[in-house]
């Protein structure tokens, strides 16, 4: 199902300068010290590959710091789609096309079952952005492999790895791996190639191929996310991004007449189990 992708399109920047020649380590932390634009709003497309699913369409999104988005997603038609919208408790979805609400009134429930436990909102609008997630996690590592690059990599949560090269000329990310394994990056050449993956417990990849401007510093262009264990992709192009003086009320979501409900998060749990089917 098309939906599955929803939660993973949403970001926020901010902006951040990092001097050159600074230490491996202050880089990191002028990164964790930027300030986040109070509200941004995107217009992008996605391609979507995953099994049985295979698909291009246009969408766009409004996002408020720390936890509140809202998500709309259009057929290639130019049709309504998908609606996903947060208020900070609850994460709820409205497929139009199906006439199903899912209702996720536990938004840490919902994010739980993505990601398994790796990602609160507001890490997710930082990955989405190329900034860095987990704000608060300890260092474990952080080196300079080659000029103008750093390679950090934290503890997040629930015994989680997150492994971030930032290219420190911009002060952003170009490529996150996260799991509770991460190949090592000096024996296994390419760590996100599909051989190195699969020696390993990664939920997630994130690579930023292109940037753009905006209001003095960069955003991604680009944003291509895999699920390795699930055999999900996305590739994200972002047409514009603005940020925003006024706030719409926008981030609620209310059950359509006629509508069928269903649970948000038993949905994901069928979800995954159908791509990990019991033996």
């Amino acid at each position: 199902m098309l939906w599955l992708w929803f939660v993973w399109v949403i970001g926020c920047g901010g902006k951040h300068h990092i001097s050159k020649g600074a230490e491996p380590a202050r880089v990191v932390e002028l990164m964790r010290e930027a300030p986040l634009p109070y509200a941004l709003q995107a217009r992008f497309n996605v391609e979507v590959e995953g099994p049985g699913v295979s698909g291009s369409t246009p969408g766009a999104l409004i996002m408020h710091v720390p936890d509140k988005f809202r998500i709309e997603i259009q057929t290639p038609m130019r049709t309504p789609f998908l609606y996903v919208a947060s208020d900070g408790q609850g994460i709820h979805a409205w497929l139009h096309r199906d006439q199903v609400f899912l209702r996720g009134n536990d938004a840490t429930a919902v994010l739980e079952e993505m990601t398994g436990g790796a990602l609160s909102i507001s890490d997710l609008f930082a990955v989405l952005t190329g900034r860095l997630p987990f704000r608060q996690a300890e260092m474990v590592s952080v080196s300079a492999p080659q000029k103008g690059w750093v390679d950090v990599v934290f503890q997040g949560p629930n015994e989680l790895l997150c492994r971030a090269q930032i290219e420190s000329k911009y002060g952003l990310v170009r490529q996150l791996m996260v799991g509770r394994e991460l190949p090592d990056a000096e024996t296994c050449g390419d760590p996100t190639s599909p051989e190195c993956l699969g020696l390993v417990e990664v939920l997630f990849t994130v690579r930023y191929p292109d940037l753009m401007h905006f209001q003095g510093t960069m955003m991604p262009e680009e944003v291509f996310v895999d699920f390795p264990k699930l055999g999900w992709s996305l590739e994200i192009e972002v047409h514009t991004w603005d940020e925003l003086g006024v706030i719409p009320d926008a981030f609620t979501l209310s059950v359509p007449n006629g509508a069928e409900e269903k649970d948000l998060v038993e949905s994901l749990r069928k979800i995954a189990e159908s791509a990990h089917p019991q033996p």
